[in-house]
């Protein structure tokens, strides 16, 4: 499982923001799409956090003054105090027994509240990224089969880099598009969820942590974005 902290859905000049509204935590998260189990989490913060990782996707929290939580539209957990980096909670997530089969075959019929809320791009995008999207995408079939062509260009022609994203051209994922060979994971995600978007296929911005570094039995090191 990965580590999620939040998502975002709105993106303009060049900065992603979370619409919808913060939820104060009632002890129960309800789940978003089919689920058959729960696992519960021990976690222990290195560094202080006003948005608590949890593995997605999160059900309820404990060790922590919950009453100082709130919840966002996409599921994430945030405090109104941030945690102290050596503060220790719980989360239980819920699991999901998925086909990948089915995610392959799956097409374009998506919920309206999905649609209108994760494929708008600005106004202002460039027709170049427009049609990139569509260089890239226009011998796939499926949503997932666009997906996976768009993350193979990136890989195949992009560097991964922790360099400071330019804010100075009001265009940075454009920049980085065509005029740059190494971005950061801002950079990365941005432009495949704008590519996907373009192709008025849903994406957001996410942050989170990969699954991390076995440490021990049922021990993990989480680091890494």
């Amino acid at each position: 499982s990965y580590w999620r902290v939040d998502a975002y859905d709105q993106y303009g000049n060049g900065t992603w923001t979370r619409t919808g509204p913060y939820m104060n935590y009632r002890g129960q998260i309800e789940p978003v799409g089919p689920v058959n189990n729960t696992v519960e989490y021990d976690i222990s913060l290195r560094r202080p956090a006003a948005a608590l990782p949890a593995p997605w996707q999160p059900a309820n929290v404990s060790g922590t003054e919950t009453q100082n939580l709130t919840v966002s539209s996409h599921g994430g957990i945030h405090t109104a105090f941030p945690l102290a980096a050596g503060a220790n909670y719980t989360v239980t997530s819920y699991q999901t027994d998925t086909d990948p089969r089915e995610l392959l075959i799956a097409r374009r019929t998506y919920p309206e509240a999905v649609e209108n809320r994760y494929t708008t791009i600005p106004n202002d995008t460039a027709t170049r990224v427009v049609s990139l999207s569509n260089d890239l995408t226009t011998e796939t079939v499926t949503p997932v089969q666009a997906a996976c062509a768009v993350e193979d260009w990136l890989v195949d022609t992009k560097t991964y880099a922790r360099v400071p994203v330019d804010q100075s051209t009001g265009s940075p994922v454009e920049t980085f598009l065509f005029e740059q060979e190494r971005g950061n994971a801002k950079l990365m995600a941005s432009s495949m969820a704008l590519l996907l978007r373009a192709r008025n296929i849903p994406a957001r911005y996410v942050t989170g942590y990969t699954a991390g570094e076995k440490r021990g039995p049922d021990t993990y090191a989480v680091r890494a974005v």
